[in-house]
């Protein structure tokens, strides 16, 4: 289904979030996206004082890949980031290093 930044479709009083609006299939996507939902469709008068709707902010949503061992982050990768310009530091850590003891005692990944 198509909506705008704010999830709004082409009816003004119809919002959607969740898999039908995409662009991310998470369920925790599609409760961030409930809340600019909510927001928008309920408050749509007042955000006038605001300045506006609040459009849906995908920045900080976090990325897990449910493989052994996960993988995960948030926000932006480190190709992300170069392409834009942004500055970072670049943190890795061994499976050694975690403090959360290992079911299977596998001590490397990959």
């Amino acid at each position: 289904m198509e909506t705008d930044e704010y999830l709004q479709t082409l009816y003004p009083n119809i919002y959607a979030c969740g898999d039908v609006a995409g662009p991310y299939q998470f369920t925790h996507t599609a409760s961030h996206q409930a809340w600019y939902c909510a927001v928008n469709a309920l408050f749509n008068p007042l955000l006038i004082f605001r300045g506006g709707k609040f459009k849906a902010d995908y920045s900080v949503i976090p990325w897990a890949t449910f493989t052994d061992p996960e993988v995960a982050r948030v926000g932006l990768n480190e190709t992300e980031a170069r392409e834009r310009g942004i500055a970072f530091e670049l943190t890795t850590y061994g499976l050694h290093d975690l403090d959360a003891p290992s079911p299977t005692r596998r001590r490397t990944a990959w």
